[in-house]
């Protein structure tokens, strides 16, 4: 088995379909699995080899998915990496992975540069610039002039396919091993769950290093031989005209990406009668954002919800079926979920506790960290962080992340349920809500908003009066300019504790 296998019949069976669609350049899928295995026998002959692990970084571009499935190609993981990351964070990945190789772009190889001599096993650096002329860095232009007879090196299912880094909320980022059984199943049961045909276009503004853009954006489109339209970063208004002027017909976003499209001023004047898929995943989508989507757009918002750990996915609203807003779906085919309470006893239907799964999406485990691995993972049971609770028919809703629960004064408060509230207020474009150390209470309920017009606390105080009770109205509110955010449009809440002692 080898992950590169599902491409490789795509393009046996459609080989003049457009696989991939960026800027002016159009790949059909025959033209990209030559260039995969053109880069696949260039990288075997410069001496990478398989069992081995090679860093992918590079922002969204053909050479991303032609290096990602090259590295398959040789048996040898891929490990995706942010090519926006600082120096001590790619020398840390790089380190903790082993990796002995790293394939980068024009936007990473300073980065790269700068840290070579820092990771003790990097033997070798390739980059897709075409001008790059630096010693001892492969020109990955050049290995795509090699032979395109190479054949992809068989796997065995338990074989690590990537290793995607944590975001390392909680301590130092965790390297999430995924396989080749993982991937496989998991892209296939997706194309299934979606209904993706050679039929569809899918627009990729999400990041393909990360696992929602890997899965979307590239794994499921090829099963089925739809067009991936592949824009290097999210712009509101591009995305929005794309959407209209190549009838594209599946989106994903995060949240954050939605709430900047209901705010663009042309959203009003477009037509999205192609679009038959919206998707969120990511982080908990408001529902606020999700009816303004359904009004400007016409379109339904899918949710569902997965981790790194999960390969990409746990969950999802049915494409064709019962769609619940506020509730991140049912368990895909194929997945186990329960509610677990902090003895990791299952919990009645309706209670709040910690959600676990187990299933073919079920990562190996935690690179070269056995302890976290052993904690996690339970008699095949994958303990996700996140606090949620089950209705009647099964549907699932996320509260909040296991440590963003802010105990005040010994009453549990969910960031989510307040945050909700806040949407709900016309002047809010954005907001997050942490707790604060406080002497007294344990935690304070603090509040960092973003605003359409200038807002003051007592206007938040009262609007939140109207749906909550005393203790989970916040009593420390900032307002601020911008949240902060990850790669993929996730508000980091880790780092707005720093801001919040900045204003102090």
């Amino acid at each position: 088995m080898n992950i590169v296998d599902l491409l490789i019949s795509t393009a046996n069976r459609l080989p003049h379909q457009p696989a991939i669609k960026f800027q002016n350049q159009l790949i059909t899928y025959e033209e990209l699995i030559k260039d995969v295995l053109r880069l696949a026998d260039g990288l075997n002959r410069k001496g990478f080899r398989r069992n081995t692990n090679i860093g992918l970084m590079m922002q969204n571009s053909p050479e991303y998915i032609i290096s990602y499935y090259a590295i398959l190609s040789i048996g040898a993981t891929v490990v995706p990496i942010n090519p926006l990351f600082t120096a001590n964070e790619v020398t840390f990945i790089l380190n903790n992975s082993d990796s002995v190789g790293i394939l980068t772009d024009g936007l990473g190889i300073s980065t790269v540069m700068e840290i070579a001599n820092e990771v003790k096993t990097l033997e070798k650096i390739v980059c897709f610039e075409k001008n790059i002329n630096l010693t001892n860095v492969i020109k990955g232009h050049d290995l795509l002039q090699s032979r395109a007879d190479f054949l992809p090196v068989r796997c065995n299912p338990d074989d690590t396919a990537h290793i995607i880094y944590t975001s390392g909320t909680t301590g130092r980022p965790k390297g999430v091993m995924i396989t080749h059984a993982n991937l496989n199943w998991l892209s296939i049961t997706e194309a299934a769950i979606l209904q993706v045909s050679s039929n569809d276009r899918v627009l990729c503004t999400l990041p393909l290093f990360h696992v929602y853009g890997n899965l979307q954006c590239m794994l499921t489109p090829f099963v089925q031989g739809a067009t991936v339209h592949i824009q290097e970063r999210f712009h509101a208004d591009d995305v929005l005209e794309t959407i209209v002027n190549e009838k594209i017909t599946m989106y994903f976003g995060v949240p954050t990406m939605y709430t900047m499209l209901v705010l663009s001023p042309i959203i009003s004047d477009l037509n999205f009668s192609t679009l038959r898929i919206c998707a969120s995943g990511g982080a908990s989508i408001s529902t606020e954002v999700i009816k303004k989507v359904k009004e400007l757009m016409k379109v339904d918002i899918l949710e569902g919800y997965g981790q790194t750990e999960s390969t990409a996915q746990i969950t999802t609203n049915p494409y064709k079926g019962k769609q619940k807003i506020g509730s991140v779906g049912l368990p895909i085919p194929g997945v186990e979920v329960k509610i677990v309470s902090d003895d990791r006893v299952e919990v009645i239907q309706g209670e709040i506790g910690e959600l676990v799964f187990k299933g073919p999406n079920a990562m190996k485990g935690y690179y070269n960290n056995t302890t976290e691995t052993n904690e996690v993972i339970q008699d095949s049971w994958v303990y996700t962080g996140d606090f949620a609770y089950q209705d009647e028919e099964g549907y699932l809703y996320i509260v909040d992340r296991k440590k963003d629960l802010i105990i005040r004064g010994g009453y549990n408060v969910y960031p989510r349920e307040i945050e909700e509230v806040l949407y709900k207020h016309h002047g809010i474009v954005e907001c997050a809500v942490i707790g604060l150390e406080d002497n007294r209470l344990g935690e304070e309920v603090a509040a960092f908003i973003v605003c359409k017009y200038p807002l003051n606390e007592n206007d938040i105080k009262d609007h939140c009066q109207k749906f909550l009770v005393h203790y989970k109205i916040p009593r420390i509110i900032r307002f601020i300019d911008s949240l902060p955010k990850s790669s993929i449009g996730k508000i980091l809440k880790r780092d707005l504790i720093g801001i919040n002692i900045l204003e102090m």
